[in-house]
């Protein structure tokens, strides 16, 4: 499988900011209602820690970060119209899944790396790796902290989980928790194999001052026919 990332940066950004696309966008980034209302719910929480000894400095600076956000403005900005033109934190991905769950909860393997992300036959390779270790009950001494890390399988929504360098073959590769609907995946099929992956197409924020686990913006699934034109694979069906 090969990614014209350019094509790819573009197609996604076309489509969010497209009328079909603004449900997608919507569960990347909060509305100015839910911010205000979210500030307004944290007062009371805060007044009550500032009440309490041990939690007092916690409330005081949570309250202090509510009043900041009024005073600002920040808390009425509309974060989805600020991310489209800051183009620049929209970062597709192409993910190859590992687990799915019978709610559709799963966990995919991918990369904000644009090189590590051009070797689709490791994250494929990789992911099925780590299904095979995710289903073992034993595992050997060398998987166990990647095996520990695969069972803590208690869906989290925007959690992100760098894959530790004994198991990352040496890319830069990462666990994100999300929610899968496999209509809109797409099935490679490995020619000298014949093993299947699935793949999905992504996008979230990323935010390159923070830590990969410091980032918990949603990543949300988009249609596959969205990134079409920027994977080519003779094998992808």
């Amino acid at each position: 499988m090969v990614i014209d990332q350019n094509l790819l940066d573009s197609s996604v950004i076309q489509y969010l900011k497209s009328d079909r696309g603004q449900a997608h966008l919507a569960e990347m980034e909060n509305s100015i209602l839910f911010n205000v209302i979210g500030s307004l719910i944290m007062i009371p929480i805060a007044l009550l820690l500032i009440c309490t000894i041990f939690l007092a400095k916690i409330g005081a600076l949570m309250l202090w970060g509510v009043i900041q956000s009024f005073l600002t403005g920040e808390v009425f900005r509309d974060q989805r119209k600020l991310l489209l033109k800051n183009e620049e934190r929209i970062r597709p991905l192409i993910l190859s899944t590992i687990i799915i769950g019978p709610d559709g909860h799963g966990l995919v393997l991918g990369t904000f790396s644009k090189t590590s992300q051009q070797k689709t036959d490791v994250l494929s390779r990789k992911a099925r790796e780590f299904a095979d270790m995710y289903a073992e009950s034993f595992p050997s001494s060398t998987d166990e902290e990647m095996s520990e890390m695969l069972k803590e399988d208690s869906y989290s929504p925007g959690r992100r989980r760098v894959v530790p360098e004994s198991h990352s073959a040496g890319e830069s590769l990462i666990l994100f928790d999300m929610e899968l609907n496999l209509d809109e995946a797409k099935l490679s099929h490995d020619g000298q194999t014949q093993e299947v992956s699935g793949w999905v197409a992504g996008v979230t924020t990323f935010d390159p001052e923070k830590k990969v686990e410091e980032q918990r913006d949603g990543i949300v699934q988009i249609p596959w026919e969205v990134v079409a034109g920027a994977v080519t694979d003779s094998d992808l069906e």
